[in-house]
This record gives C-alpha cells, sequence and structure tokens, in this order.
C-alpha cells in the first residue's frame, strides 16, 4: 500500500497544531515536524500523534526549512501543510487507490483561505502532495512552492485531489498574533534587494503593500509585475487587486478600463464580472450590476486555475440579486433567487427569513408555517434548529411553540434563555415569563417582548422611567403621558410591535412621532424599509427631509420609492433633486430614465441616455435606449 509523509514547519503553534494533526491522522504514515525555535507546548502536542520533532534554526527562508523537512521523511509521497490548515472531506481509500496507479508526479487542491469578515473564502489551487524522491524541491524565501530545478512542475504531471484544504492563517486575529505580516515584509523587502527584477517577488510585496492598506505603493509593484502582460498567470492573479487599489484611490477611469481589459481577456473568470458587478452596484449602476449578476450566474464558477471566491458564479450573486430585485420591487424574480440561494445551501439563514419575511406580506401565518415546514421538512436537527429560529425571528407562535416543544432539552443555556421567555409568552403562561424574566438578566428588546405580549402593565416598577412612560401611553391612549419622552426606546418598541403584528400597539406608538425629531422619523423609514413596508418607509422618509433636504440618500431613497409605487411624477421631482445633490452617482440618473419610459416619453428617454452614454459607452443598460 503507498505511504505519505506528513511534513511540517511549526513555531508556537499551540493554538492551532492539534486540528491540523487530527485532520490528516488517518490519511498519513508519518508525521514530520521541523521546529524552528517553540517556547510553548508545540513540540508536545507533535509527539502526542508520533510525531518525529526536529530541531532547526531559523533562517528567514521558509524553503530551506521545508527542503530540511523534506530529507527525513521516508514514505512515498510527502504531503506538507501549515498548522493553521485542516484537510476536509477527502476520501482516504480513493486516495491510497489514486496514489498507488498514478503516473503524476504531483496533485493540487484546492485551499478555501476562511477570513472573519466574510464567510465567503477565496479559494486557490495549490500543490500540496507530491512523489517523495522525486528531484522536487520548494523555492522563494516566503510563499514557498514545491518546484523541479527551481521551474513549476509541468501542467502534465499534475492531477486534481477532490476535498479542499481550509486555512485560517488569513483571519485577523491569526494574523495579529503570529506578527505575519511584518515577518513576511521585511523577508520580501530584502529578497527585492538581490532581486530588483523578480516579478514574482514584486507581485507578493505588492499583496503586502496592499494588506497595510497603501495603495499607491501595492499598485508599483503590480505593474511591476505584470509587465509582461503574455504573462497570463500572474495578470489574472494580480487584476483584481489592481483594481481594488484604483478603487481606494479613486482612479475610476484606469479601474474601469482594467476590468475592460479582463473581461475580454478572461472571459471565463467569474469573479471579474463579479467584482465590477459589485462596484457599480456601488455607483448605483443597479440595473447594470443586475445584468453582470446574472451572467456570473450563467457562467458558473471558474473551472480553471483562478485565485477565486467560493460561490462567485452561484450563491453570491443569487444573494445579490434578491437584494436588488426586492429593492425595485421585482417580488417575483426576489422569491426565485431567495429559492435559489436555499436550493443550494438551505442552512443560509438570512436568505430563509428574507424569503420568508416577503412571503409575509401576502401568506397568512398558517400558509407561512406550511412553506416553512415544506422546506425544512426533513427531521434533523438542523433543520428543526432553523425553523425554530425563523419562527422566532418572524414571531410565528404557533411553529415556534411546536419546534421548541421538541428542542427545548437540546438548546444551549443561552439561546434557550432567550427561547423560553417567548415560548411562555406564546402559550400564554404570562406568570412564568414574568418570574423568568426578573429572575434572568435578560435584554431591553425581551421587556419589550414582554409587555407587547402579556399586556401586563406591573413590570414598569422594574424598568426605567421612559419604559415607564411608553407603557402608561399604550395603557391609556393619552399623549401627555409620554411628555419629556427620549427616543431609544420608541424605535426598538415600534420594531417589536411590527415583528408582533400587535397592529393596536404599532398604530399607537405611530401616532407619537409626532414628540420626536425627524432623525427618529428617518429611522422609523429604515424600520419599515427593512419589513418591505414600502408605503410607510417613504412616508417618514420624506418627513425626515423636511428639515434634512441636503440628504442625498434620503432623496434617492424617496424616488425609489416613488416609482416603486407608480408615482412617476413624484418619483422624477425627488430623482432630480438627489442628481442635484450627488451628480456623479448614476441611480437618480436610471430613476429618470425609468419614469420616461412608464410615461411612455420615449424621445426624452433617448436624450438622457445619449448623454449619459458618453460617460458609460459600454453600459449594456443604457443600450436598450
Amino acid at each position: 500500500m503507498t505511504t505519505i509523509s506528513l511534513c511540517m514547519i511549526v513555531k508556537n503553534e499551540e493554538n492551532y497544531l492539534q486540528n491540523c494533526l487530527a485532520s490528516v491522522k488517518d490519511v498519513v504514515d508519518e508525521f514530520i515536524i521541523v521546529d524552528t525555535g517553540s517556547t510553548d507546548n508545540t513540540k508536545e502536542i507533535a509527539e502526542k500523534f508520533g510525531a518525529k520533532v526536529i530541531d532547526f534554526t531559523w533562517q528567514d527562508d521558509f524553503s530551506t526549512a521545508r527542503n530540511y523537512s523534506l530529507e527525513h521523511a521516508t514514505k512515498d509521497w510527502i504531503l506538507w501543510l501549515d498548522a493553521d490548515e485542516t484537510l476536509e472531506k477527502i476520501d482516504i481509500d480513493n486516495l491510497k487507490e489514486r496514489l498507488t496507479t498514478t503516473e503524476k508526479i504531483a496533485f493540487e487542491i484546492e485551499i478555501h483561505n476562511l477570513t472573519f469578515q466574510d464567510k465567503t473564502p477565496f479559494v486557490h489551487k495549490s500543490i500540496r502532495l507530491f512523489k517523495n524522491h522525486s528531484n522536487i524541491a520548494f523555492i522563494n524565501k516566503v510563499h514557498e512552492q514545491p518546484a523541479i530545478n527551481e521551474n513549476s512542475i509541468p501542467n502534465y504531471d499534475l492531477a486534481t485531489l477532490s476535498g479542499h484544504i481550509n486555512h485560517i492563517g488569513y483571519r485577523e486575529d491569526v494574523v495579529k498574533e503570529k506578527n505575519k505580516e511584518e515577518r513576511n515584509f521585511n523577508i520580501l523587502k530584502e529578497e527585492l534587494k538581490k532581486n530588483p527584477h523578480d516579478r514574482f517577488l514584486h507581485f507578493n510585496i505588492a499583496n503586502e503593500y496592499l494588506k497595510k492598506e497603501e495603495y499607491h505603493n501595492a499598485l508599483y509593484h503590480y505593474k511591476v509585475a505584470t509587465n509582461n502582460r503574455k504573462d497570463h498567470n500572474m495578470l489574472s492573479h494580480s487584476l483584481l487587486r489592481m483594481v481594488l487599489s484604483l478603487y481606494e484611490l479613486e482612479r475610476y477611469e484606469e479601474m474601469f478600463s482594467l476590468l475592460e481589459e479582463g473581461q475580454k481577456k478572461y472571459p471565463d473568470y467569474t469573479d471579474i464580472f463579479y467584482f465590477k458587478a459589485d462596484i457599480l452596484e456601488k455607483f448605483g449602476r443597479e440595473e447594470e450590476a443586475k445584468f453582470l449578476y446574472e451572467s456570473c450566474l450563467k457562467k458558473g464558477n471558474p473551472k480553471k486555475k483562478y485565485v477565486t471566491r467560493q460561490g462567485v458564479g452561484d450563491l453570491l450573486p443569487l444573494k445579490k440579486l434578491s437584494y436588488l430585485y426586492l429593492k425595485s420591487g421585482n417580488y417575483k424574480k426576489a422569491a426565485n433567487s431567495l429559492l435559489e440561494t436555499l436550493s443550494l445551501n438551505k442552512y443560509d439563514i438570512q436568505a430563509a427569513i428574507s424569503l420568508m419575511r416577503l412571503y409575509k406580506l401576502n401568506y397568512s401565518e398558517f400558509d407561512l408555517e406550511m412553506v416553512i415546514n415544506e422546506l425544512y421538512g426533513a427531521n434533523t436537527e438542523n433543520d428543526r434548529r432553523l425553523k425554530l429560529e425563523i419562527a422566532y425571528t418572524l414571531r410565528l407562535r404557533n411553529l415556534f411553540i411546536i419546534e421548541y416543544s421538541n428542542l427545548q432539552d437540546e438548546l444551549p443555556a443561552s439561546t434557550k434563555k432567550k427561547y423560553d421567555l417567548f415560548y411562555y409568552l406564546s402559550i400564554e403562561e404570562n406568570d412564568i415569563a414574568r418570574e423568568l424574566l426578573l429572575s434572568n438578566e435578560y435584554e431591553q428588546t425581551e421587556y419589550i417582548q414582554y409587555y407587547l405580549m402579556s399586556k401586563d402593565a406591573s413590570i414598569s416598577e422594574y424598568v426605567n422611567e421612559d419604559f415607564k412612560k411608553i407603557i402608561q401611553y399604550l395603557q391609556t391612549n393619552n399623549r401627555k403621558e409620554a411628555f419629556n419622552l427620549g427616543d431609544a426606546l420608541y424605535i426598538p418598541f415600534v420594531e417589536e410591535a411590527l415583528c408582533l403584528n400587535d397592529e393596536e400597539s404599532l398604530s399607537a406608538l405611530l401616532e407619537l412621532q409626532v414628540l420626536f425629531s425627524p432623525v427618529v422619523k428617518g429611522n422609523l423609514g429604515h424600520v419599515f424599509y427593512s419589513h418591505l413596508h414600502y408605503n410607510l418607509a417613504n412616508e417618514f422618509f420624506i418627513k425626515f427631509l423636511i428639515t434634512n433636504e441636503d440628504n442625498f440618500p434620503a432623496t434617492l431613497m424617496v424616488a425609489e420609492l416613488f416609482l416603486l409605487q407608480g408615482q412617476e411624477i413624484d418619483a422624477l421631482k425627488y430623482a432630480h433633486k438627489a442628481m442635484l445633490l450627488n451628480n456623479e452617482h448614476f441611480k437618480s440618473l436610471e430613476i429618470i430614465l425609468e419614469v420616461y419610459k412608464a410615461l411612455g416619453e420615449v424621445e426624452q428617454a433617448k436624450e438622457v441616455a445619449k448623454e449619459m452614454k458618453k460617460h458609460f459607452p459600454y453600459d449594456h443598460y443604457l443600450s436598450q435606449f
């Protein structure tokens, strides 16, 4: 049977090494761990797995240390990992069989780079498994790679492994802990002094400048790295990073020119189209962004050896489209996009809640329950937990009672505390709910929830003065009871009444809005907008604008909402106002065009589009005019 040596270099990796070695313990036959000076429990953890631990003096050169680990490997194949990586979803029997029969000398595998900021990993392929004693060694002091005589391993000698490697080393907490940026940056600067024309070094130091947000320096080194436009691999790897640098430097004309070049050169690199759509959306060119997001779905995820963002050909554009369709009132397309999202990942809680919130506009609670039960009909714990969270978020009491009754013994204490209160209120066991509320530390939202569901005014003795005033007002409907009421509690009360479909309390609370500043009315607009109550949202945004007439986002929002409601003349009025406030934002012009189209003013639409085409000659949306 074919055998595998795991070869690693480590230093002070006690927080990560356990998970790494556990992920490969059934795959490899030998652990070779080269330690470059650990002072924590790294060595002890390695030895627990039966590893051969070898001390090595660090020389500011990753390749030298990697190659030293290869010298001690005795098995047929070499697998190399870092301590902040784990091997995932590998079929061991299939792997061993392939290694026994293959004529290839190396295998590449997907690396999923995970970050805190965005749960969607960036994905690239890397050679991580190769034949031992096959003249393969590592090159480059930083960002080392296996090579044959310092040349890349030829594609005809490569195969691809199923499964993937999760890498957490780019997470902010890990980078900060290990001080990786400064370490790599210093080594790269020294190497660049010795090899000033090495384009791979320029590429790597540009990446470090990008992380430091030094965009001028990053752009300079990316340009040096890509000065040979025939090197498609270097250009494709650098292009989106250059675009990001240009965006941050507000050099938009160069940025769009580079994106155009990328689209032509790499028509199968979906990330370019997604990245461009995302930028266009920020500029208000939403119709063109929709077109490109739809193009991403047609292209699918990149199949070639690009650095890509996972889901760029399916999940990510679907989520973007669902938001834009909701925003433009195209509820049918929004629902379809959300359903497609859930068909790819039915446990996407945000997509599920957005879909149910959309359905809630026209469905009864009973109908909503039927839809949720159909989507999550499997009697698995994941399905039941998701149903429970949806039921709680949307305050679907009947469904919540059923699911919580079945799951309550399996939930962690922190989750159970929140759910317990809502459960007892839902089954009208208010005394038990009150006892829970007063004997535990609960958030403000739970106190509001308790009052609105129980109407128990006696809770007043346990809350602050503003809370008492709101309760007294809701009990008497006398606005004098709310005299000098602060605004901190007002919005949460309104939102909870909205979630609970407590129309009586909501109506009474909205009468209080006259007591508050226009800023509060703007906040009310955002609450109703997020719950898809666009008519009410528009009403409050307009009230906000009475004393904030120079506020561009609110003015644009009002124009959009009027268009959505079929009030074209009002939409045109506010779109013109928005254009005067920000003549660089495309969305107000889009609204003007849509108004002319809706009113049948074809010639006026063509004139506006003609002017816009001077600035946006390649815009797909404008081509219809």
